[in-house]
C-alpha cells in the first residue's frame, strides 16, 4: 500500500473549514477525540499559547495604568466634609445616628475602574484561568505533560492577575453586564478604541476562543490512519472540484464532517465503531484498509464490503485509486 500519512493533507483540511465553528463538535469530527477530552485540550491550548502568555507577561505593567473615569460615590463622614455634601441621604444618616450633626453624607470623587477596555482585561484572564483549570484530567498520552504543567501555572497566574485590587469590581458595577458575557459590541468598540493598542493581548486571547486549536494541533493529535484518511479525503475533494462541482466549507454534525455530498465519519467519533465509518460521497463508502501494515488488497476489500453493508464501496490503496472511487460514486448517486 502506497498511502502518505501526509500531515499537510489535515492542515489544509482544518483550513477548509467552516468559520465560526464549536470547538469540541468539530474536533470530534476531524480527529475522533470525545467531546470530554477536546474540552479539556482545547483549555490546555488556550491556556500555554502565545497570545495567552503574551497576555500574561504583559499584565502586570499594564495593571499600573489601567484606564480609569473619575465618578463620585456616596461617602458617609464623621466630622469632616469630603465634597459636595448629599442632603438627603445626610438627614437619613443623621437619621439612623440619633440626630448627630457631624454626620455627612458626602459626593466623594474617585477612580472607576469599571470600563469597556478593562472588561476585556478580566474577561481574557478568565479565559485563560478557566482553560489552565480544565486540564487537570487530561492524560499525558494525549497532550504533553510539560504543557500541561504550563497551563496550570498560566491558569493560577491569571488567577493572581485577576485578584488585583483594581479589577477586582470589574464587570460588577451598577448596570454593568458580567465580564464572562461581555457582549460583541463591547468587544468592537474596545477593539476600535483609542486604546486598543494597550490592551491587544487581551483581545488577542479572546479572538482565540472561537478558534481555539491551530492546524499544528490538529497534526499532533491525529494517528497515522487519520492523516491517512484526511489525504483521501482532500484527493476526493479535489476530484470533485476538478469536475466543476462546487465544494462548500465543511461543517460538523452529530460526530461527522460533512460538505455537501462529501462525508467523512471518524471510526473513534462518539465511541461507536458500529456506525459507519470512512469517508461517503453520496451512497458510497471509500476508505482506506482498516490496518495500514500491509493487509492484502481482497482482505481489506472483503473487510469494507462487510462495513459498508451493502452500499457500493471502493477501497484506497494508493492516490492513484481516487478519481475511480469519486467516478464509481458520482455514477450511483441517483440510486
Amino acid at each position: 500500500m502506497d498511502l502518505p500519512a501526509n500531515p499537510a493533507a489535515t492542515e489544509r483540511l482544518w483550513s477548509l473549514i467552516q468559520r465560526p465553528y464549536e470547538p469540541s463538535e468539530m474536533i470530534e469530527a476531524v480527529l475522533g477525540i470525545e467531546r470530554t477530552d477536546v474540552k479539556q485540550l482545547i483549555g490546555a491550548t488556550l491556556a500555554t499559547s502565545p497570545a495567552a502568555e503574551h497576555l500574561l507577561d504583559t499584565t502586570p505593567r499594564l495593571l499600573r495604568k489601567l484606564v480609569n473615569t473619575t465618578t463620585t460615590r456616596p461617602e458617609r463622614v464623621v466630622g469632616s466634609i469630603r465634597g459636595p455634601v448629599l442632603w438627603s441621604e445626610t438627614l437619613s444618616a443623621r437619621a439612623s445616628s440619633n440626630q448627630n450633626p457631624d454626620v455627612f453624607v458626602c459626593a466623594t470623587p474617585g477612580r472607576d475602574f469599571d470600563v469597556e477596555e478593562n472588561r476585556v482585561l478580566v474577561a481574557a484572564l478568565r479565559v485563560v484561568r478557566d482553560a489552565g483549570r480544565a486540564v487537570d484530567s487530561v492524560a499525558a498520552s494525549l497532550y504533553d505533560d510539560s504543557e500541561l504543567r504550563r497551563a496550570r501555572r498560566n491558569a493560577q497566574l491569571a488567577g493572581r492577575l485577576l485578584s488585583d485590587g483594581n479589577l477586582r469590581d470589574v464587570g460588577k458595577g451598577k448596570g454593568a453586564k458580567r465580564t464572562n458575557t461581555l457582549d460583541s459590541r463591547s468587544l468592537a468598540r474596545a477593539r476600535n478604541g483609542s486604546r486598543a493598542t494597550r490592551y491587544r493581548p487581551a483581545l488577542d486571547v479572546l479572538e482565540m476562543v472561537d478558534d481555539p486549536v491551530d492546524d499544528r494541533h490538529v497534526v499532533k493529535l491525529s494517528d497515522r490512519r487519520t492523516l491517512t484518511q484526511h489525504a483521501v479525503l482532500m484527493a476526493v475533494h479535489d476530484a470533485m472540484a476538478s469536475r466543476g462541482i462546487k465544494m462548500p466549507p465543511y461543517r460538523a454534525w452529530r460526530g461527522f464532517l460533512f460538505a455537501g455530498h462529501l462525508r467523512y465519519h471518524h471510526p473513534r467519533a462518539r465511541r461507536d465503531r458500529s456506525r459507519l465509518h470512512g469517508i461517503e460521497l453520496h451512497n458510497t463508502l471509500i476508505d482506506v484498509p482498516e490496518s495500514l501494515l500491509g493487509d492484502s488488497r481482497k482482505g481489506a476489500l472483503d473487510e469494507l464490503a462487510v462495513r459498508a453493508d451493502g452500499r457500493p464501496h471502493a477501497l484506497v490503496m494508493t492516490l492513484d485509486d481516487v478519481p475511480a472511487a469519486v467516478e464509481l460514486a458520482l455514477a450511483g448517486r441517483h440510486r
